[in-house]
């Protein structure tokens, strides 16, 4: 019950102290954006993005996996009272 009131208070709260949609979909955005320019560097110097991990694993699908899994916590979120 307490988590409800909480995931309700948190974007009142933002926007009283006036942090925007804009903002915060900023610093969502800021892990992928990383790993992104890391790749494209990495693509820059040569190095091989379809190499693949000890699990069958490619730069690529870790990344992708990564930011599904942030999109899957943040969407969990319901404002139940």
């Amino acid at each position: 019950m307490m988590r409800s009131y909480i995931n309700c208070l948190l974007p009142l709260t933002f926007t009283y102290v006036g942090v925007t949609q804009e903002m915060i979909n900023k610093v969502r955005a800021a892990d992928e954006q990383k790993m992104l320019r890391d790749l494209q560097r990495l693509s820059r110097q040569g190095h091989d993005l379809e190499f693949r991990g000890q699990r069958g694993e490619t730069p690529v699908i870790v990344i992708i996996i990564a930011i599904l899994d942030q999109v899957k916590v943040k969407s969990t979120g319901s404002c139940i009272l």
